[in-house]
């Protein structure tokens, strides 16, 4: 390894070590401090801070493409895209993990030190081009996503999530070292760089191997590819994320949703075209489970009454249209499915800020005994205040009805929905309707009427429990008894962090509008990422 590649890689050198003294940090304050939390969770939100800034400076000012360590370790000008974007969207997110944690009243510090790491994980990955070292990446990210998902200790849905994540998560590890080493054993080598130049179709070598061997290649990269599919959530392997996601703490589960799957994603664009010899085996199989995912994620999204749960089965559809896409394996449809993931990235950033600000709204309980008599949908309400009969509760919204009404003081947050949900839907004029006809129409030029014909309907179908959610919080009317039971009172937006997140949001709204009106500049920039990459060969 040269001194070049130790340039090109300094910002992963000094990222790293900054987590290693965070948490050295965190054990000198555990032993010697005892203050205030919300100083403690302030400062080290500002450490955060200034190391992602910091991470970001780097990157901007170094433009060395690298081979490091025989190859294993690639970065190239597409990779440096794709890190500067994984920065800037973790340091969204964790502004809105500090407001979420605040108002969980959640004491559990080393949380923020485990989200670098699984930050690093990610930007490690993309830079990886090595079937052993993304196996450990995928492990280093996953075992910081363990301890997450249950590292509220009071709560046995978490820990019941924590468990399902552990046990699932090392059946699929295994699945995917087992192909590892099928293709190490027939090829020698497991560079994703060495393979693509072996799997080349430019010559006749490989249709003369026996039946024995060419099974053996396909089990191998069909066992790899699932265990990438698990970890995008796509059908069928998508049987654990509903209740891993649904039970973590809400924190939590914006973490699993949004910073992995940029870096799994790239990771998959990657690895889709060394299939492309035996493209007549696999494309069935990508098609079948892209098409699955998007059925399953829309039509378990129908009968969801819990605000989580429709998020999470609408990110399994959305990850449907990712996977099928790139089930055409061509230049055009990795830079669709780049696009797709843009797109797809923004709105659930905007969408989990909106379910996380629902926490800063508060109930008024004008008889605290007609709350037994009337079936609400409001699970272990806090009780922040009660004088006689009056009492004041923080309800958290977990299910959809709880919504009615909820935005009948804020037009704002009416508008916001209306935008989101609407974008994730595909509805004109939003970005997502870009995202999604570029995939219909690249079906539609190749003749594939069925599949456009049946994404279609699927896109139909989700705006129905996409409109049944600004109905519930907008039009629908009170009910009479009920009116007489809560007023609703919304807490005042003066926290600074609030604010700022607000103007990223902003930034964000006109980003998706702009993308609407000119997709061709984020085009462009997906176009640069694929045309870089130094795995890839077209």
């Amino acid at each position: 390894m040269n001194n070049f590649a130790f340039v090109t890689h300094f910002a992963e050198i000094f990222f790293g070590c900054c987590i290693l003294i965070q948490f050295l940090f965190y054990a000198w304050l555990n032993n010697f401090v005892r203050g205030n939390y919300a100083v403690l969770l302030q400062e080290i939100c500002n450490q955060i801070y200034f190391i992602l800034w910091a991470v970001l400076f780097i990157y901007f000012h170094t433009e060395i493409e690298s081979f490091a360590f025989t190859a294993i370790i690639v970065n190239d000008s597409g990779t440096r895209v794709l890190k500067i974007f994984l920065i800037l969207v973790s340091i969204y997110v964790l502004a809105i993990l500090k407001i979420s944690f605040f108002l969980q009243k959640l004491t559990f510090l080393e949380f923020f030190s485990l989200f670098l790491i699984s930050i690093l994980s990610s930007v490690l990955l993309l830079n990886a081009n090595d079937l052993i070292l993304i196996f450990l990446l995928i492990e280093m990210q996953a075992m910081s996503f363990y301890i997450l998902a249950c590292f509220k200790v009071d709560s046995i849905e978490s820990a019941e999530s924590g468990l399902k994540y552990v046990l699932t998560g090392a059946f699929i590890s295994g699945i995917y070292l087992f192909g590892s080493s099928l293709i190490y054993g027939i090829f020698g080598t497991v560079n994703l760089m060495h393979l693509n130049i072996l799997l080349l179709p430019n010559g006749d070598s490989i249709y003369y191997w026996n039946y024995f061997f060419k099974f053996l290649i396909f089990m191998g990269f069909f066992f790899v590819l699932v265990g990438m599919l698990f970890k995008l959530n796509c059908a069928p392997f998508h049987f654990w994320a509903p209740d891993v996601y649904d039970n973590s703490p809400l924190s939590v589960t914006v973490i699993f949703t949004v910073v992995p799957k940029i870096a799994l994603q790239f990771l998959f664009i990657k690895y889709v075209p060394l299939l492309s010899l035996l493209i007549e085996l696999f494309k069935p199989l990508l098609l079948f489970c892209g098409l699955l995912s998007i059925g399953i994620g829309v039509f378990f999204a129908l009968k969801q009454k819990r605000l989580k749960l429709l998020v999470i089965f609408s990110s399994i559809s959305q990850v449907g249209f990712l996977i099928l896409i790139l089930s055409d394996i061509t230049h055009t449809g990795l830079v669709y499915s780049l696009f797709f993931l843009f797109i797809y990235i923004l709105t659930s950033l905007l969408i989990w800020f909106i379910i996380i600000m629902n926490y800063l709204s508060t109930f008024t309980i004008i008889n605290i005994n007609e709350l037994s008599k009337n079936k609400w949908s409001i699970k272990q309400p806090e009780l922040e205040k009660q004088k006689d009969n009056d009492t004041i509760v923080k309800v958290l919204v977990y299910y959809i009805t709880n919504l009615k009404n909820y935005f009948f003081n804020n037009k704002l947050q009416i508008i916001a929905f209306l935008f989101i949900f609407f974008s994730f839907a595909g509805i004109p004029p939003f970005a997502g309707f870009i995202s999604k006809i570029y995939i219909v129409l690249q079906f539609v030029f190749t003749t594939k009427w069925l599949i456009a014909f049946y994404l279609i309907v699927c896109s139909a179908l989700a705006t129905y429990y996409y409109i049944r959610v600004i109905k519930i919080s907008t039009f629908e009317a009170k009910l009479l008894k009920l009116a007489t039971i809560f007023e609703i009172i919304q807490i005042q937006m003066e926290n600074n962090s609030i604010k700022t997140i607000l103007y990223f949001n902003f930034i964000i709204f006109f980003i998706l509008l702009f993308i609407f009106f000119e997709p061709k500049y984020l085009l462009y920039l997906c176009e640069y990422i694929i045309c870089h990459l130094n795995t890839l060969n077209f």
